[in-house]
């Protein structure tokens, strides 16, 4: 049996973050995940509607529908045989971070890279919403199915909307 090791709280005072600017990402992919991330985490108000329409806007061109209780659902070509699960993050009281305008920041703290702030899945939103872009461009993946499901956080409203209007028959991949 393995130890889990304790991480011990430092004063915020000795913690020291190093930014990393986005020119000194050198690949294509990662300034479009991070430039992704960024468009669809902008602060909002309420935190109902806003982000799922940015992201139908990108959606839209493949296919994406939104559905009451459910979220985005981006239908495969084909017969769905995996479904691509990931949460969209709605969390009214986690906009209040944002105020200032500020939506992410990638620093270093104890030489590892972080990412601050209670965004959670939206970059993994990003990821997917990019791959989704890559796949469907290249006529690939056509019996993946991609859904960004809502409420994960207090009632999973979204998943089990889902199942119930489409089943549990292909292959789910949860992320």
């Amino acid at each position: 049996m393995s130890k889990k090791k304790k991480y011990k709280k430092q004063p915020k005072d000795l913690v020291e973050i190093q930014n990393i600017s986005f020119e000194q990402l050198t690949d294509g992919f990662h300034k479009e995940i991070i430039s992704l991330f960024h468009h669809i985490s902008q602060p909002f108000d309420n935190g109902k509607g806003e982000k799922e329409a940015r992201m139908m806007k990108l959606l839209a061109p493949y296919g994406a529908i939104y559905e009451e209780d459910l979220g985005i659902r981006v239908p495969a070509i084909d017969e769905a045989k995996f479904v691509v699960v990931s949460h969209i993050d709605l969390i009214p009281l986690f906009n209040k971070g944002f105020a200032k305008n500020e939506v992410y920041s990638l620093g270093i703290i104890d030489e590892k890279e972080i990412i601050s702030g209670a965004l959670d899945n939206t970059f993994t939103n990003a990821v997917v919403m990019h791959s989704i872009f890559e796949l469907r461009q290249q006529g690939l993946a056509k019996d993946v199915e991609f859904i960004f499901t809502e409420e994960e956080e207090t009632t999973s409203a979204g998943i089990k909307t889902y199942l119930r209007k489409y089943g549990n028959k292909p292959f789910f991949i949860n992320l």
